[in-house]
């Protein structure tokens, strides 16, 4: 039997088996309808760089920031957006670069991510950043923070 055959079949027949359908199809939905809707999942990556060295640092390059970092002082870049994301603590956090400059007072500069040498801890890569991890009200935070260290000047004084 063809769909409009069966159709024919319905509108033709008593008015009994219509208001059957309709109320089936009343029944659906209704029950569709009133479904909860999906909660809104918010997730945020904040990117942090500390610098805890007794020197200043400035980074270039740093997808497309060019940063100056005193004593003791902080960059923070937050990404934030809809919907639930996975901690990113594999591969590159800043796909657009080549390599990042890092120079400490003025004077000594190194490379992460040259062709000739690169740092050991390379400010490129998400596995060199420290996670944390929470979820407030629903929502995920992954905070990703690379600190700067004496010992990350001493090894910028062998390259």
């Amino acid at each position: 039997m063809c769909f409009t055959t069966f159709l024919m079949k319905i509108f033709t027949q008593d008015n009994t088996t219509m208001k059957n359908l309709t109320l089936i199809l009343f029944a659906i939905i209704l029950i569709y309808s009133c479904r909860k809707p999906e909660p809104i999942i918010y997730t945020f990556h904040d990117r942090i760089i500390e610098n805890n060295s007794s020197h200043s640092i400035k980074i270039k390059n740093l997808a497309y920031y060019d940063i100056d970092l005193q004593k003791n002082e902080n960059f923070k870049k937050e990404v934030n957006g809809e919907g639930e994301s996975p901690p990113q603590i594999y591969g590159y956090l800043i796909q657009e670069t080549d390599s990042i400059e890092v120079i400490y007072d003025d004077t000594l500069t190194v490379y992460h991510g040259s062709k000739h040498y690169t740092m050991y801890r390379d400010l490129r890569r998400n596995d060199m950043f420290d996670l944390d991890e929470s979820q407030t009200n629903g929502f995920n935070h992954y905070t990703y923070t690379y600190t700067f260290t004496d010992a990350d000047y001493e090894e910028a004084k062998t390259k």
